[in-house]
């Protein structure tokens, strides 16, 4: 995939297809349950990413990743970089105190282009049932110059209890140095100098 360039004549836009309003930039992961575009949830527009499976879904009980994620490039001459989303968890996997122990769960990653990984998922790997719609950031100012996958996964181990998350306008916020405006001084009008008057000659 090539990576997305991030434009320098705005500082926050939806990333390609962001929204998820066409069916084109995003690259879905080929799993036992695949995410899907849906109209069933959406924050804007007409459609969101549907990741993960839903209660009222029936597929067979199996470990399954669902997953999207797309190439984004950050300039070099940025002075910083977030990412942004908005997302709606859902999951009837009974939580766990010890975040570590999750096996169901819902992450943003940040993989290398050869898909290793870049960023360890932590905090941005949780197991959640909000069930509303959530702005969430991620800062991206340590990864300014790179070129690198936003990966977005719902994770669920198979264990009967499902897990899934819709996920709605991701864009980058990416801020550049001011450019110094050229200031034009006004000319100096140079001061007449006195003529001497003549002298009449008697």
């Amino acid at each position: 995939q090539t990576p997305t360039p991030v434009p320098t004549g705005e500082n926050c836009q939806l990333v390609p297809n962001g929204g998820f309003e066409t069916m084109d930039h995003w690259i879905i992961g080929d799993d036992p349950y695949r995410p899907n575009y849906t109209t069933a949830e959406h924050f804007n527009g007409a459609q969101s990413m549907r990741l993960g499976v839903p209660a009222d879904v029936v597929t067979p009980n199996v470990p399954t990743y669902s997953s999207v994620r797309q190439l984004i490039s950050i300039p070099s001459n940025a002075i910083g970089a977030e990412l942004h989303y908005q997302i709606k968890f859902h999951t009837n996997q009974a939580p766990d105190p010890h975040p570590s122990n999750v096996s169901d769960r819902q992450e943003l990653i940040l993989l290398n282009p050869d898909l290793s990984t870049l960023s360890e998922p932590y905090p941005d790997r949780i197991l959640s049932n909000d069930n509303s719609w959530q702005l969430r950031h991620k800062d991206l100012w340590s990864y300014i110059g790179d070129t690198f996958f936003i990966y977005f996964n719902v994770y669920n181990d198979g264990n009967g209890a499902r897990t899934w998350a819709y996920l709605d306008d991701v864009g980058l916020c990416v801020p550049y140095a001011a450019t110094p405006t050229a200031t034009i001084s006004p000319t100096p009008v140079a001061t007449p100098t006195a003529t001497p008057s003549a002298t009449a000659t008697p």
